[in-house]
């Protein structure tokens, strides 16, 4: 009977040992860096130094890596001189020749060795991706081994037709789109085919076993997280394609139609609101909102000049509330940030571009960029008050931006002032929602369910003889709180 001898155990970073532990590691991960950046690299070093430098860089790059092999002991080192000398030679032929064809081929002989080596596993079994999967779970049934079966022939498939790519670009000499491709576009195709796969293992078996890889994926790609981003998706799509079609189809036909008969406005307020209401109910359908009968709907509807206050929950309260309204223009935020402000107070770059005119249009007025410079007040009050002076209604959210965590934010007077300057009501609205959904600082629609809203119109806040905007403001709050409690402790709050 003998005795089973133990293997010595690892003397990395010993003296005297093969191993040189530190040394190594970080050889290990500058080749790591290398390997991934080739491809940038190469195009850099081909457009800056010339072919035949970036060649002697790659071998340099090469022999480190066979160093690295060595000392280390891998197995197979065979197998990798005999890769890393393929590589070397045609990196050498490019520092002879200068041509720099030769050196964009490594990429083609990776997909090449990839494929070869899946291939040669499906010819004998087990294939690579069962392989794989048995290091993570080693029991699978039939049904997971043939699933794995046709999974390592996609991922066949795929470096041969990735490397066919790489060699058309190789060949097509054009640097920039070569290193485009390998460095960049193969990596996102690789992670779609990764995370692809992963979505539908998980849909046939429903398991995943306990890898650190496999525990992140099942949170990006949970149920709720697709969601979100398919929802997200459609609400900024509708928003994006109505902007493209102003800009560049009919709304310039419309500006010039305005500048002879204004009157001709009217067609873009009218349009408006039928956009924001058809943009509620495409999301009302895809599950994303419910929004419940309006009590008191009747009070916006009837349109003319009102100031109409709300508090501030969502990014969809506008929206709700333009869809009711009547030609109806609103306060909106800046495009401009004062130095010091925080970004929150200002309307985000990316889409200045594409609302930035309609809203001029629309008579949408910029808040002041800073609310203690009285000129710019003034400025903003005299442009508000000249909208309500011609009968049309305005919105204004005195809480001045959407809450964090759903309660009422302190309230600005400047809608107050307004209404008691111009002799219009004060038009107060109720919004409840049971959970919380694109508040302040959000901008997906990262919900857990169904949002569902609940809009009440409260009756007309006149302002008498001797009113002041703070009565108006502080009655306007009390009825908003009370409300605001009732709502939550019927329908519930999930902040």
């Amino acid at each position: 009977m003998s005795t089973p001898v133990p293997e010595p155990a690892s003397r990395e970073g010993a003296p005297g040992s093969r191993h040189p532990g530190r040394w190594s590691r970080i050889v290990s991960a500058l080749l790591g860096v290398l390997f991934v950046a080739y491809p940038f690299l190469v195009y850099l070093a081909l457009t800056r130094l010339g072919a035949r430098v970036a060649g002697l860089a790659v071998v340099a790059a090469l022999i480190l890596f066979g160093v690295r092999a060595r000392l280390l002991g891998r197995q197979g080192f065979r197998a990798i001189l005999i890769q890393v000398g393929g590589v070397a030679l045609l990196a050498g032929a490019t520092a002879v020749s200068g041509h720099p064809g030769f050196l964009l081929q490594l990429p083609v002989l990776i997909n090449a060795f990839l494929a070869v080596t899946f291939a040669a596993t499906l010819v004998r079994p087990p294939p690579m991706i069962e392989r794989y999967a048995r290091m993570v779970q080693p029991e699978l049934t039939p049904a997971e081994v043939r699933h794995c079966r046709v999974v390592t022939w996609v991922w066949l498939g795929f470096f041969v037709g990735n490397g066919a790519v790489a060699e058309w670009l190789a060949l097509g000499g054009d640097p920039a789109a070569w290193a485009l491709y390998t460095g960049g576009v193969a990596y996102v195709l690789m992670g779609l085919l990764f995370a692809g796969e992963y979505v539908v293992r998980k849909a046939r078996f429903g398991r995943y076993g306990n890898h650190v890889l496999d525990r992140v994926l099942s949170r990006l790609l949970s149920a709720r997280t697709w969601r979100a981003v398919g929802l997200t998706l459609a609400y900024y799509t509708l928003h994006f394609f109505n902007s493209v079609l102003f800009l560049f189809v009919w709304g310039p036909p419309l500006w010039l139609v305005t500048r002879v008969r204004p009157g001709a406005i009217r067609a873009l307020y009218v349009y408006s609101r039928w956009f924001y209401r058809f943009q509620m109910r495409v999301m009302t359908w895809l599950g994303a909102i419910r929004i419940l009968p309006i009590e008191g709907v009747e009070r916006l509807r009837r349109g003319g000049p009102m100031v109409v206050v709300a508090n501030h929950r969502t990014m969809l309260d506008v929206l709700n509330q333009r869809g009711e309204i009547p030609e109806a223009a609103c306060l909106v935020k800046t495009f401009r940030r004062p130095a010091g402000a925080p970004e929150r107070r200002v309307m985000p770059g990316y889409w200045q571009a594409f609302i930035g005119w309609p809203f001029a249009m629309l008579g949408y007025v910029p808040m002041p960029s800073d609310w203690n410079d009285r000129a710019a007040l003034k400025q903003t009050f005299d442009r508000c008050r000249a909208l309500l002076a011609a009968g049309r209604p305005l919105v204004i959210f005195p809480e001045g931006t959407r809450s964090p965590t759903g309660e009422l934010l302190p309230f600005r007077d400047f809608p107050f002032r307004l209404a008691v300057d111009a002799g219009v009501p004060v038009v107060p609205v109720f919004l409840h929602t049971q959970i919380r959904f694109m508040p302040q600082g959000t901008v997906s629609m990262n919900a857990p369910r169904r949002c569902v809203f609940r809009f009440q119109v409260l009756p007309d806040l006149v302002a008498g003889r001797g009113t002041r905007a703070a009565d108006l403001s502080f009655e306007t709050r009390r009825r908003l709180m009370k409300l605001l409690a009732e709502a939550n402790r019927e329908h519930g709050y999930e902040g």
